[in-house]
């Protein structure tokens, strides 16, 4: 008796529990190559365009690092030391 109880619970508490998927549907559409994007616009004139871009901000990059290099050294905020010191003392 008590082992066929436990054994309906046990059917009862898997059935009930299982995590469903049946939101989505019975079919998905197949995905085929028309789906995809299909690029337009010339690529070398978009290419270049980017490249200008980027060469304008690495050229803005390291025009900053060295006016704040030589702003840091001119006014004795930074020593570079090319030269031992005068003294070790």
């Amino acid at each position: 008796m008590n082992s066929e109880r436990l054994l309906v619970r046990l059917i009862l508490r898997n059935a009930l529990s299982k995590r469903t998927m049946a939101s989505h549907g019975r079919r998905h559409p197949v995905a085929t190559m028309n789906d995809l994007p299909v690029p337009q616009g010339d690529f070398f004139a978009r290419h270049a365009a980017n490249q200008r871009r980027y060469n304008t901000i690495l050229a803005a990059g390291i025009i900053s690092v060295v006016s704040g290099l030589y702003a840091c050294t001119q006014t004795d905020v930074m020593s570079l030391n090319f030269s031992p010191p005068d003294t070790y003392e």
